[in-house]
């Protein structure tokens, strides 16, 4: 008995090194080398903006989603305060709300919530979240927790050290290769997300947003992206309702 008990230790031990392999082989395709590119522009512009690499790599660590960072590196540029930096980054934090109530399900179907759930949820990013609902059907239910949660730590961890590569390396390249690279992770999620349009309303809001985008822009110049997900996003719904639940 006791024999068995090792040999089935042993075949566990195996399988959960070859899932965490395969989760860091995923990983670091397409989805790590935009967040990597994305987070080494940031910690070059952290550096423009006179933090140290440790301060960098701090705010990479406790923030993680890019936006948020942006706003920060702008804020302190601008000589802005310690508290109006916080507010802002938990302001512009609050998009990833809806994000963590549609992952949940998914995660843990029918369970009661843990700690670890909460825990989870500082490694949640726009990355993170393309990545699981991309890929979370090739997984067992029962092992999806643990396929997001290998995931979402090695791009958080990936992002951490890419941002303080781009503090030591970013002034030694040309300023428009840094914007291009900081554009990168954005232009890779909206590819994503075009890739797992799965509804006719899905595409039509997508749609809708993009082609009210630059009336928008014209008229709501500070409101222009709300703006224009607001209207696009109800007018699909509306779509969808006219069209029956096969639209």
């Amino acid at each position: 008995m006791h024999s068995e008990e090792k040999q089935k230790a042993g075949r566990n031990s195996r399988l959960s090194l070859a899932f965490f392999g395969k989760a860091l082989r995923r990983g670091a395709g397409g989805a790590g080398f935009a967040l990597g590119s994305s987070f080494f522009a940031l910690g070059a512009l952290f550096g423009e903006s006179g933090l140290s690499v440790a301060e960098a790599a701090a705010f990479s660590f406790f923030t993680f989603a890019l936006p948020a960072q942006l706003v920060a590196a702008q804020m302190f540029a601008d000589g802005a305060g310690a508290a109006a930096v916080v507010v802002a980054v938990v302001f512009v934090n609050a998009r990833l709300v809806p994000m963590t109530v549609s992952l949940l399900p998914l995660l843990r179907p029918a369970r009661a919530r843990t700690v670890w759930d909460f825990a989870l949820a500082h490694f949640l990013a726009v990355t993170s979240w393309v990545f699981f609902m991309n890929t979370y059907r090739e997984e067992e239910e029962s092992a999806r927790l643990l396929w997001f949660a290998q995931a979402a730590v090695f791009f958080w961890t990936a992002g951490v050290a890419a941002t303080v590569a781009g503090h030591f390396a970013g002034a030694s390249l040309p300023p428009h290769l840094l914007v291009g690279l900081l554009f990168l992770n954005p232009a890779y999620f909206l590819f994503m997300m075009l890739r797992s349009l799965a509804r006719k309303s899905d595409a039509a809001a997508m749609a809708m947003g993009m082609l009210l985008l630059p009336p928008a822009r014209f008229f709501f110049p500070e409101w222009d992206a709300l703006a224009a997900g607001i209207v696009g996003g109800t007018a699909a719904f509306l779509f969808s309702r006219g069209g029956g639940a096969g639209a």
